[in-house]
């Protein structure tokens, strides 16, 4: 009901908004609201919007959360802002982009252009394409396991029930150009080992052979399948930079964590 509101104050406005992960699958993948537990709405608008889409939900009788930090440095580093309405106990996060720069930062462009309306509840929704599910939850897990945030099983069940119901519809093709050209080809390969480790998900044979890693990069990934508990700082950081592609990304990613950390102080 709160997201319908926010919908058409956003309609109302001219501001596009696609719900994200728990507001949308609950609904749309398992169908039943009892079965995917959530704590907050997540959507995304395009990055031109997100300073209007702030003045709306202001209006709206939501706050934002900024800890003591500016705008810059979220819209910089981040991919979100956080919204609280205290009266109505909701917090909402309004995203620009599916995951913070890491440390490439990922045009999104292409998936608004394939986005399609779906009935949802007697309400007509945007929703992300299947494919573009699959790399918005994938990204969401590796956003997750670099902020030492626990690895919440409810995720991998995301990944699992969407390839198990509309899997063999997929554009693999595109899956993969996009996993190639966004350089997230170790993230797919340790989410892969995960749900197929973790819960026998279906996935098509052949998807893993054009996902092609190293020997010494797939055996760390492979050590970390049987414990998804919580990682110490040193364990979550190894898994990080095991998923990063290329060698320039570990300097742009040095060079973006010594930014954050001069911008933090500087304010």
């Amino acid at each position: 009901r709160e997201f319908c509101c926010i919908q058409d104050a956003f309609n109302k406005a001219g501001i596009k908004v696609i719900p994200l992960k728990g507001i949308i699958l609950a609904e749309t993948l398992y169908h039943n609201l009892g079965l995917r537990p959530m704590v907050d709405i997540d959507i995304l608008v395009q990055e031109k919007d997100i300073l209007n889409a702030k003045n709306e939900l202001l209006q709206l009788g939501y706050k934002i959360y900024l800890k003591g930090l500016p705008e810059d440095y979220w819209r910089k580093y981040h991919c979100h802002f956080q919204f609280r309405n205290l009266d109505k106990n909701i917090i909402l996060e309004p995203h620009w982009t599916l995951a913070p720069p890491r440390p490439n930062k990922i045009d999104i462009s292409e998936l608004w252009q394939r986005s399609r309306v779906q009935t949802v509840s007697h309400f007509e929704v945007l929703v992300l394409s299947h494919e573009d599910t699959i790399l918005s939850l994938c990204l969401d897990i590796c956003k997750n396991i670099s902020s030492l945030q626990y690895l919440k099983l409810k995720n991998l069940c995301d990944i699992h029930e969407l390839i198990s119901q509309y899997g063999e519809r997929f554009n693999w093709d595109y899956i993969i150009d996009k996993i190639v050209s966004w350089r997230l080809k170790g993230c797919f390969f340790y989410l892969y080992l995960l749900t197929k480790t973790h819960l026998s998900t279906p996935w098509p044979p052949e998807i893993i052979s054009k996902v092609k890693l190293k020997v010494a990069r797939s055996t760390v990934l492979n050590f970390f399948i049987p414990n998804i508990q919580k990682k110490t700082r040193f364990q979550a950081s190894l898994l990080m930079l095991t998923m990063l592609d290329t060698t320039i990304d570990y300097l742009i990613l040095a060079l973006q964590r010594i930014a954050m950390i001069f911008s933090k102080i500087n304010f």
